[in-house]
C-alpha cells in the first residue's frame, strides 16, 4: 500500500510546497519490509517507530543484553545504514505491564468459557 500510495503523495507534497526529500517519520503501522524498500528505493531517509518483538531472535537477543534502565539509550547499527536507537522509558514499561496484565486476564476468562462449555457438553447439555 505504502508504495502505491504513501510514496506519491510525499512526492506531490514536496513538489507543491518546494522542499526537497522530507525524513518520512512514521509509527510501526507503516513497518514493513516492502514499505522500507520503497522508502530506500526512491531515496527517502526514515524513521519507524517499531517494537523489539518485529526484530530476529539474534537481535532481540543484543537488544536485551544492552540492559536498558530508565531513560538510556543505544545504538545498534544493522548494516546497509539501518540503525536502531533504542529506549528505555518507566512510562512505557508500565503501559506495557498493564496491557500484559489485561491479555492475561482476558486469556484466563477465555478458558473458563471453554473449560464450562466442555463440561457441559460431556453431560449433554
Amino acid at each position: 500500500m505504502w508504495q502505491y500510495l504513501r510514496v506519491p503523495l510525499v512526492k506531490a507534497l514536496a513538489k507543491r510546497f518546494g522542499f526537497g526529500k522530507p525524513v518520512v517519520v512514521a509509527d510501526s503501522g507503516l513497518l514493513s519490509k516492502k514499505n522500507i524498500e520503497a522508502l530506500t528505493s526512491d531515496g527517502y531517509e526514515y524513521i519507524l517507530d517499531a517494537r523489539p518483538r518485529s526484530e530476529s531472535d539474534n537481535m532481540k537477543d543484543r537488544i536485551l543484553a544492552l540492559d536498558l534502565k530508565y531513560g538510556d539509550t543505544e545504538e545498534i547499527d544493522k548494516g546497509n545504514g539501518v540503525r536502531l536507537i533504542l529506549s528505555s522509558s518507566e512510562k512505557r514499561a508500565h503501559k506495557d505491564k498493564r496491557k500484559h496484565e489485561k491479555e492475561l486476564a482476558r486469556l484466563q476468562k477465555s478458558k473458563e468459557r471453554e473449560a464450562y462449555k466442555a463440561k457441559y457438553q460431556q453431560q449433554g447439555l
